[in-house]
Protein backbone atom coordinates (compact mmCIF):
# COMPACT_ATOMS: atom_id res chain seq x y z
CA UNK A 1 0.00 0.00 0.00
CA UNK A 2 1.50 3.65 -0.45
CA UNK A 3 2.61 5.82 2.11
CA UNK A 4 1.57 3.32 4.72
CA UNK A 5 2.64 4.62 8.01
CA UNK A 6 1.61 1.86 10.06
CA UNK A 7 0.51 -1.81 9.58
CA UNK A 8 -0.56 -4.22 11.83
CA UNK A 9 -1.87 -7.99 11.42
CA UNK A 10 -3.57 -10.75 13.26
CA UNK A 11 -1.35 -14.05 13.87
CA UNK A 12 -3.57 -15.67 11.22
CA UNK A 13 -3.12 -12.72 8.59
CA UNK A 14 -6.48 -12.75 7.74
CA UNK A 15 -7.33 -9.11 9.31
CA UNK A 16 -4.77 -6.44 8.31
CA UNK A 17 -5.15 -2.60 9.59
CA UNK A 18 -3.28 0.29 8.20
CA UNK A 19 -2.50 4.11 9.10
CA UNK A 20 -1.71 5.97 6.40
CA UNK A 21 0.55 8.88 6.18
CA UNK A 22 -2.65 11.59 5.50
CA UNK A 23 -4.64 9.82 8.32
CA UNK A 24 -6.46 7.14 6.76
CA UNK A 25 -7.36 4.21 8.76
CA UNK A 26 -8.46 1.02 6.74
CA UNK A 27 -9.62 -2.51 7.85
CA UNK A 28 -8.83 -5.12 5.58
CA UNK A 29 -10.59 -8.85 6.21
CA UNK A 30 -8.67 -11.34 3.94
CA UNK A 31 -10.07 -14.98 2.93
CA UNK A 32 -9.17 -17.10 0.19
CA UNK A 33 -11.37 -15.60 -2.29
CA UNK A 34 -11.77 -11.94 -1.19
CA UNK A 35 -10.57 -8.64 0.42
CA UNK A 36 -13.22 -6.48 1.67
CA UNK A 37 -11.65 -3.00 2.66
CA UNK A 38 -13.40 -0.71 5.12
CA UNK A 39 -12.78 2.98 5.55
CA UNK A 40 -12.74 3.68 10.17
CA UNK A 41 -11.84 7.24 9.75
CA UNK A 42 -9.71 9.40 7.72
CA UNK A 43 -8.31 11.45 10.79
CA UNK A 44 -6.54 9.18 12.50
CA UNK A 45 -3.03 9.64 14.74
CA UNK A 46 -2.94 6.77 16.87
CA UNK A 47 -4.39 3.30 17.01
CA UNK A 48 -4.12 0.23 18.97
CA UNK A 49 -5.56 -3.30 18.65
CA UNK A 50 -6.69 -5.56 21.52
CA UNK A 51 -5.32 -8.67 22.56
CA UNK A 52 -8.46 -10.66 21.60
CA UNK A 53 -8.38 -8.97 18.08
CA UNK A 54 -12.16 -7.84 18.81
CA UNK A 55 -11.79 -3.82 19.26
CA UNK A 56 -9.55 -1.28 17.86
CA UNK A 57 -8.51 2.08 19.92
CA UNK A 58 -8.52 4.82 17.76
CA UNK A 59 -7.51 8.58 18.55
CA UNK A 60 -8.27 11.37 15.97
CA UNK A 61 -6.57 14.21 15.18
CA UNK A 62 -8.99 16.40 16.97
CA UNK A 63 -7.95 14.72 20.13
CA UNK A 64 -11.16 12.49 20.57
CA UNK A 65 -10.67 8.49 21.32
CA UNK A 66 -12.87 6.21 20.26
CA UNK A 67 -13.81 2.63 20.06
CA UNK A 68 -13.97 0.85 16.99
CA UNK A 69 -15.79 -2.96 17.20
CA UNK A 70 -14.85 -5.52 14.56
CA UNK A 71 -17.54 -7.84 16.27
CA UNK A 72 -20.43 -5.32 16.06
CA UNK A 73 -23.30 -6.25 13.97
CA UNK A 74 -26.48 -4.59 12.52
CA UNK A 75 -29.32 -5.22 15.27
CA UNK A 76 -26.67 -5.03 17.97
CA UNK A 77 -26.68 -2.67 21.22
CA UNK A 78 -25.36 1.11 20.29
CA UNK A 79 -22.95 1.26 16.90
CA UNK A 80 -19.69 0.42 15.89
CA UNK A 81 -17.36 3.19 16.59
CA UNK A 82 -18.39 4.60 20.53
CA UNK A 83 -16.99 7.89 21.51
CA UNK A 84 -14.79 7.81 24.45
CA UNK A 85 -12.82 10.70 25.62
CA UNK A 86 -11.64 13.60 24.47
CA UNK A 87 -7.46 13.44 25.36
CA UNK A 88 -7.09 17.09 24.59
CA UNK A 89 -2.93 16.98 24.40
CA UNK A 90 -3.06 13.47 22.65
CA UNK A 91 -2.14 9.55 22.96
CA UNK A 92 1.53 8.84 23.91
CA UNK A 93 0.95 5.23 25.29
CA UNK A 94 -2.17 2.52 24.96
CA UNK A 95 -1.84 -0.61 27.58
CA UNK A 96 -4.92 -2.67 27.19
CA UNK A 97 -6.32 -4.60 30.57
CA UNK A 98 -6.56 -8.18 30.22
CA UNK A 99 -10.40 -7.81 30.54
CA UNK A 100 -9.99 -6.38 26.80
CA UNK A 101 -12.73 -3.77 28.67
CA UNK A 102 -10.63 -1.51 29.54
CA UNK A 103 -7.16 0.24 29.05
CA UNK A 104 -4.39 2.30 30.48
CA UNK A 105 -4.13 5.58 29.24
CA UNK A 106 -1.07 7.40 28.46
CA UNK A 107 -1.21 11.13 27.36
CA UNK A 108 1.60 13.12 26.00
CA UNK A 109 1.56 15.62 29.21
CA UNK A 110 2.33 11.87 31.13
CA UNK A 111 -1.36 11.47 32.64
CA UNK A 112 -1.79 8.20 33.05
CA UNK A 113 -5.24 6.80 33.20
CA UNK A 114 -7.49 4.07 34.05
CA UNK A 115 -10.18 3.96 30.93
CA UNK A 116 -13.51 1.44 31.06
CA UNK A 117 -14.33 1.16 26.86
CA UNK A 118 -17.43 -1.42 27.29
CA UNK A 119 -19.68 1.67 25.70
CA UNK A 120 -21.94 2.20 28.77
CA UNK A 121 -21.84 5.73 29.29
CA UNK A 122 -21.04 7.53 31.35
CA UNK A 123 -17.30 6.62 30.62
CA UNK A 124 -15.36 5.73 33.45
CA UNK A 125 -12.33 7.35 34.02
CA UNK A 126 -9.73 7.29 37.02
CA UNK A 127 -6.16 9.57 36.84
CA UNK A 128 -3.44 7.12 37.83
CA UNK A 129 -0.80 9.77 38.04
CA UNK A 130 -0.01 13.39 36.46
CA UNK A 131 3.39 12.75 35.55
CA UNK A 132 3.78 9.35 34.66
CA UNK A 133 7.42 7.98 32.80
CA UNK A 134 7.65 4.73 31.67
CA UNK A 135 4.88 1.99 32.45
CA UNK A 136 4.68 -1.47 31.72
CA UNK A 137 1.15 -3.70 32.45
CA UNK A 138 1.61 -7.41 33.20
CA UNK A 139 -1.12 -9.24 33.00
CA UNK A 140 -0.41 -12.57 34.78
CA UNK A 141 0.45 -10.35 37.72
CA UNK A 142 -2.59 -8.00 37.19
CA UNK A 143 -0.07 -5.35 37.71
CA UNK A 144 0.66 -2.25 36.76
CA UNK A 145 4.40 -0.85 36.95
CA UNK A 146 4.77 2.75 36.18
CA UNK A 147 7.96 5.47 36.63
CA UNK A 148 6.98 8.37 38.78
CA UNK A 149 9.41 10.66 40.02
CA UNK A 150 12.53 9.15 41.64
CA UNK A 151 10.85 5.89 41.86
CA UNK A 152 8.79 2.69 40.16
CA UNK A 153 5.24 2.29 41.43
CA UNK A 154 3.29 -0.82 41.42
CA UNK A 155 -0.54 -0.99 40.90
CA UNK A 156 -2.41 -4.50 41.22
CA UNK A 157 -5.61 -4.43 39.62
Amino acid sequence: MKNASTITANQSGDTIIVLNGSGLLQYFSVSPATITVTAISESVDYFSVSPDNELLILQERNGVLRVYDFEWKEGDKGTQLIDLIDTGSGVSEILWHKDNSHLFLKDRDNNLRFVEIDGSYPINEVLISDGAGSCVYDADAEALYYSYRDGVWKLEI
